[in-house]
């Protein structure tokens, strides 16, 4: 059982430093791996996006020149109007259509991305011109399906997109995706459209830019159109499942977290201003945190390692302290018996040593110290019995004040001032013996002072009076015994004796909140203001000064009250001595 305390706490001990840190510093360095993971990735994603847009608006960018030439050139517009809405081209329109077919091949021959381009004005035969075609009818035609996209569109749409499949053979089993570009052409100087481009764009191409870039393996991006439709998409995700791309399209933000079921995704956007795009980017949040999981099983495997080392010293260390214990135990059993104990051991290795070495230095010095504990109790006993016999004096020099008194009465037949004078000796002494170190009211106190002030001005021949002014309740304040006759007496011995004339006592009572102020005042000799300060001085070191009554009482106040209670010394060579005392009331 205690080996088995020993191992536990022994665990403890190592396992609480070593996986605390590790604890702290791993949670701290996968939250900065996560933060720097998701940052990176926004940036990331948004730099991706940022790319494709740029490589995508670079492409618009060279169509744009197609459709000026058709928009800003009245006279080759004006030629194919014509040309096309004629029933019987002539010899000669077939000429001029072949200078206008050579601005349509052209940017075809000469970008690879380009699958054709055809111009179309309205007309009753359903005859446009197409890039190496040249003059081609919808009936006809093997693409002609781009047609009812055009007819069914707002005529206030001045562009749109439509993602098709073009097959130029039959032969072909799979038909080539393009990207249709819808543009109306519009007559320069015109804000009314009369006919329409069509821009056909390999779809394979920007699948290619695609390729180009370096993106993660489980990111997906798509191209959006103004209408909702997908234009282009990277690969194919099982996790696009769960996602409603509506829901992504409506949000505002730049990057954002997706909440889709009990996964999270990151998405990313960028908004073309040229075509109304949009790109999205979502990654799986999983996919971003791989590293702060590699860090999180690495740390996992620390703690294990510590786990295992800690149970392994731990086991080690409580066998260890289990036989220290055993053979301390052991020691002193023998020092109980009184059997003969082992040398002392010559050198301390650890704690349980020293125990060893004190037990055996404790119990070779036994002998000793019970001679001397013998030799204190006799001495004790003895000044018990000669504390006793000092009792004695005291009571036998009361009760003789006493017998006093009354022979006093008896010789004279009255009261005379001599029966006061026993009186209140007598009462000083009674005062005095009983419970000399109990706390006593303050009234009894004050009536004790009173006794003590009388015999002194009787003594003195009425050379001081006393004044009390007590504004503090007497009976529900307990204080000090003997607290005002040592004040009291210095200032007659040292203030009003030494003084010309008539003294004056007077001692002041105050309530203050939490404590009583009590200011014994004189207005005897007085003394130097170098003595006052030597005083306090004294006090405070707490050493006696020829004042003994002085000293006395700030010792017996200090062993009473402790810290919470002040005395202070104030004085003037001729004006006397005040003593101003703040006691604590008792809880």
């Amino acid at each position: 059982m205690i080996q088995r305390r020993f191992f536990f706490k022994n665990l403890g001990f190592f396992l609480a430093p070593m996986l605390i840190p590790s604890v702290v510093l791993g949670s701290l360095l996968i939250y900065i791996a996560s933060e720097n993971a998701r940052e990176t990735a926004e940036r990331s994603s948004l730099n991706l996006l940022r790319q494709y847009r740029e490589s995508v608006e670079l492409i618009f960018g060279e169509l744009d020149s197609i459709r000026q030439t058709f928009d800003y050139n009245y006279g080759v517009s004006n030629e194919l109007k014509n040309i096309l809405r004629n029933p019987s081209p002539a010899l000669e329109d077939y000429n001029r259509l072949s200078i206008i077919k050579i601005f349509l091949d052209a940017p075809v021959n000469s970008k690879l991305y380009l699958h054709s381009l055809y111009l179309c004005f309205p007309n009753e035969s359903g005859r446009f011109i197409a890039s190496t075609d040249g003059l081609v009818s919808l009936e006809t035609y093997y693409d002609s399906d781009w047609y009812a996209s055009y007819l069914s569109e707002d005529v206030g749409t001045e562009m749109w997109t439509q993602v098709r499949g073009v097959r130029r053979y039959r032969f072909e089993k799979e038909p080539e995706q393009v990207l249709t570009i819808f543009k109306r052409a519009y007559p320069y100087g015109m804000i009314t459209s009369d006919g329409i481009i069509v821009i056909n764009i390999r779809l394979s191409y920007f699948k290619e830019l695609f390729d180009q870039l370096i993106i993660p393996q489980d990111q997906c991006i798509f191209v959006v159109s103004e209408g909702g439709e997908i234009l282009l998409q990277n690969r194919e995700a099982a996790y696009l499942e769960e996602i409603d791309l509506d829901a992504l399209l409506s949000r505002e933000e730049a990057s954002f977290t997706y909440q889709a079921g009990r996964n999270q995704y990151r998405v990313s956007r960028e908004y073309s201003e040229r075509n109304h795009w949009r790109y999205l980017s979502i990654v799986p949040c999983r996919s971003q945190f791989e590293s702060a999981g590699e860090m999180a099983r690495a740390m996992l495997l620390l703690s294990l390692l510590s786990v295992v080392l800690g149970v392994a010293l731990s086991n080690q260390l409580a066998k260890r302290s289990y036989r220290q214990l055993e053979g301390i135990i052991r020691l002193i059993d023998s020092a109980q018996k009184g059997e003969e104990l082992p040398p002392l051991p010559s050198r301390i290795r650890d704690g349980y040593g020293y125990i060893q070495q004190n037990i055996i230095k404790t119990f070779l010095e036994q002998s000793y110290l019970k001679m001397q504990l013998s030799e204190k109790k006799y001495r004790l006993q003895a000044l018990e019995l000669q504390a006793l016999q000092s009792q004695i004096n005291p009571h036998f020099l009361y009760n003789t004040l006493e017998t006093l008194n009354w022979m006093s009465i008896r010789l004279t037949g009255k009261h005379t001032e001599m029966n006061d004078i026993l009186e209140d000796l007598s009462g000083i002494l009674r005062y005095t013996l009983t419970g000399a170190n109990d706390a006593v009211p303050l009234a009894e106190e004050i009536e004790n002072t009173r006794r003590y002030l009388e015999i002194q001005r009787i003594r003195y021949d009425g050379k001081f009076e006393a004044d009390w002014r007590i504004f503090a309740p007497q009976e529900d304040y307990r204080t000090l015994k003997l607290l005002f006759q040592p004040l009291v007496e210095n200032c007659i011995y040292h203030g009003i004796k030494e003084k010309e004339g008539k003294g004056k006592i007077r001692i002041i009572l105050t309530p203050l909140p939490g404590r009583l102020r009590i200011r014994v005042v004189d207005n005897g000799a007085g003394m130097s203001c170098e003595r006052c300060a030597a005083l306090r001085q004294q006090l405070r070191r707490q050493e006696p000064p020829e004042q003994i009554g002085l000293f006395n009482t700030f010792k017996r106040l200090r062993l009473f009250y402790g810290d919470g209670f002040s005395m202070q010394l104030f004085s003037r060579p001729g004006c006397g001595c005040v003593v101003r005392m703040d006691l604590p009331y008792p809880d």
